[in-house]
């Protein structure tokens, strides 16, 4: 999908795993990420495009919605949308992933690499320090029934939570995105994280 000046590549891994990939147009394709192991192509998603250039990707879980402004949602199948509102953007040596969310969600998460910049998340956690290092793979569930995982190779990483909008800024010129639904809430989401 062309969208807003990005090149949006977007798939279901499995039913209520969406793996979506954005970079300037202009760019080459982005590199895969080191972090996540692909699998066999999951084939069993229907995908449809309107003569808007609006694309769905429906699984037996889930429809994912993105538009040619690179904005997305996440819709139950059955009617409840999970995540109401998504848009990935760029700058000149940034992207940047916006969630929004509802005022009464809790979000639960890991990887923003400096705390003072950007503060805490709902339930905070920031830099995860272990006797061996640290973590700082942008990754969170809400109680609104879905997990993001920022699946980029590069430091730097920082989030910004304001007006009920979780933003994501990751440096760089691309953006590697998996959205998990969690039909059952947080243990649904790391359930289907650990897949």
């Amino acid at each position: 999908i062309s969208a807003a000046g990005l090149r949006l590549s977007a798939s279901a891994v499995e039913q209520g795993i969406f793996h979506i990939v954005a970079s300037p147009a202009q760019l080459p394709t982005p590199p895969a990420s080191p972090f996540v192991v692909e699998g066999q192509p999951w084939t069993k998603a229907h995908i449809t495009r309107s003569e808007t250039g609006d694309a769905a990707i429906k699984t037996p879980a889930a429809t994912l919605h993105i538009s040619p402004t690179g904005e997305f949602a996440i819709q139950m199948n059955g009617g409840a949308a999970i995540l109401r509102s998504g848009r990935i953007s760029a700058t000149a040596d940034s992207m940047t992933v916006a969630l929004a969310h509802g005022s009464g969600q809790r979000l639960y998460g890991a990887g923003n690499q400096d705390m003072n910049v950007s503060g805490d998340l709902t339930h905070p956690s920031g830099t995860q320090v272990t006797k061996n290092g640290a973590t700082r793979i942008p990754f969170l569930w809400s109680t609104g029934g879905y997990g993001a995982l920022i699946a980029n190779n590069e430091l730097g990483t920082s989030w910004s939570d304001t007006a009920d909008t979780l933003a994501w800024q990751v440096p760089g010129q691309y953006v590697d995105l998996y959205l998990m639904v969690a039909p059952n809430g947080g243990y649904g989401l790391l359930e289907a994280y650990s897949r």
